[in-house]
């Protein structure tokens, strides 16, 4: 029900990873604009049950409802949390949450 959470959080992590391969912010910045148009592209597209971070299925196949949505959804929180508390504090929930979910899922 809650694919979003998990997923934004692979996709959050993801582009830290590869900014830090690089050493440089931008890799993040740069994919994050990506996912943005991604975004942007696919609530146009899809049907509105379809939009929502826990879309409204019905008996329709969940396979139709498979796109960039929870993905980069779930980036944007996670994104907007760390700007609203800064990088070193969202830091610290990060790790805080990873160790009290290891070996586990929230959802």
């Amino acid at each position: 029900e809650h694919f979003w959470l998990n997923e934004g959080w692979t996709v959050f992590l993801q582009r830290k990873i590869m900014a830090k391969v690089h050493n440089d912010d931008k890799f993040f910045d740069f994919d994050a604009i990506g996912g943005w148009k991604d975004l942007k592209d696919s609530v146009e597209e899809m049907p509105d049950a379809y939009t929502k971070l826990i879309p409204e299925l019905g008996d329709g196949d969940p396979d139709d409802a498979f796109s960039s949505i929870p993905y980069e959804k779930g980036f944007n929180l996670l994104y907007s949390l760390e700007r609203m508390v800064g990088k070193d504090k969202f830091g610290e929930f990060t790790k805080a949450y990873f160790n009290e979910f290891k070996f586990g899922v929230i959802t």
